[in-house]
């Protein structure tokens, strides 16, 4: 990990503040050592010294010359100059690393706050605003740019977010007037049995027209809506979903290989993980083969629980694994092109779906092609405390 700006803004500065000085003292050097050798030409070339001889007489003799003059006292006053200076030097770069160090602290101080709310932004709470206070400067500028630009995102949430209520209620409405008046003359035999067979088709296709709408309203509510946890039996969610698919795999003669863990607890709203659980199973029986399997197990990792759903199929490439999240997505090789097994509920929306309620529970959805066709899907989930609930009683196999 690289350092962070305001710490190579202070390195920066002292390294400036160091070499400033460095050459500040290599100047001084020069001019110091000039002066004495300019001061020192009044000095004879030579000094005498005379001295007194035995009994009554003196000696003259010479003992200095210039040029060691001129080297005794150069060397003297800069052997206790330098010391000093580069203790100074020391002191002066250290004092500028410490206000270095607090100035950019002020300067990035704003660009902070800018960057804390991106990250904490959410769709929920786009009607904050940062309102940055200082001088008009480009740091300020920065700011008020991005308070614009959360007026846009909040005007344009907004007007999907009216669009998807109203969309909801104008799709919805026709589709349950419809089913009911298809249900009504089903339930009491009034519909020809000839007329029957169509009847129920209509029925279907009605129900998967409202999960298809279901699917795309949950779609749009984003990846970062609060989901409020509970500690929630995943044995019953799974249990509850493998019922619910029955007749698809009973149709599709597909068999469903139950043998999970009981009583295997996790920290999840029960509707949307019911969902996702109900959407990994049904995909594994309209995307497998006539005669095929499912199995699906748990186990528990750490304090992480693993659901493993796991079916036959045909060969998928990783490539094909790789986009099998994104909604509707239909290759030559995709889950969606043509269920082999010819049934189910599929509306090109599962594992999209599946994806997005998994990330908003704080777990993850791994997909990987299976050898010898088909496709291992593993959520993984925060673990929970036990309900206390009874388990139910698993020695039967599985509808």
């Amino acid at each position: 990990m690289g350092l962070r700006f305001r710490t190579r803004l202070t390195v920066m500065i002292t390294g400036l503040v160091g070499l400033a000085g460095l050459l500040l003292l290599g100047i001084e050097y020069v001019i110091v050592t000039q002066l004495f050798r300019a001061s020192i030409t009044t000095v004879p070339e030579q000094v005498t010294e005379y001295r007194p001889t035995m009994p009554y007489g003196t000696q003259e003799s010479p003992v200095l010359t210039r040029s060691a003059v001129e080297a005794e006292q150069a060397s003297v006053v800069l052997a206790g100059l330098m010391p000093w200076s580069v203790l100074a030097l020391v002191g002066c770069t250290a004092v500028a690393g410490v206000l270095s160090w607090f100035l950019a602290g002020r300067a990035v101080g704003r660009i902070t706050e800018v960057t804390r709310m991106a990250r904490d932004l959410s769709t929920q709470d786009l009607h904050r605003r940062l309102s940055l206070p200082g001088p008009a400067d480009e740091i300020k500028e920065l700011g008020d740019t991005f308070d614009g630009m959360l007026n846009r995102l909040e005007t344009a949430f907004s007007a999907q977010q009216r669009f998807v209520a109203n969309a909801s209620h104008e799709l919805r409405t026709p589709l349950t007037v419809s089913r009911t008046a298809l249900e009504i003359p089903l339930t009491q035999g009034r519909v020809p049995p000839h007329m029957e067979g169509p009847v129920r088709t209509a029925l279907r296709a009605g129900r998967q027209s409202e999960r298809l709408i279901g699917s795309l309203l949950e779609l749009t509510r984003g990846t970062d809506v609060p989901v409020e946890t509970t500690p929630e039996d995943l044995s019953a969610i799974v249990d509850d979903a493998v019922l619910d698919t029955a007749e698809a795999a009973a149709r599709a003669e597909v068999t469903v290989v139950n043998r999970q863990l009981p009583g295997v607890t996790v920290a999840a709203d029960r509707t949307m993980i019911g969902q996702a659980v109900s959407n990994l199973v049904d995909n594994a029986i309209t995307h497998n083969q006539r005669h095929g399997t499912v199995w699906i197990d748990s186990t528990r990792v750490g304090d992480r629980v693993e659901l493993r759903i796991e079916n036959t199929g045909r060969v998928l490439a990783s490539s094909t694994v790789a986009l099998l999240r994104e909604p509707f997505y239909r290759g030559a090789e995709s889950r969606t092109a043509r269920p082999a097994a010819g049934n189910g509920r599929n509306v090109g929306l599962g594992l999209a779906l599946v994806d997005l309620i998994v990330t908003r529970h704080g777990g993850t959805l791994d997909l990987a092609p299976r050898e010898g066709g088909g496709l291992v899907a593993t959520v993984t989930l925060a673990g929970a405390p036990p309900t206390g609930r009874m388990p139910l009683d698993r020695s039967a196999p599985p509808a």
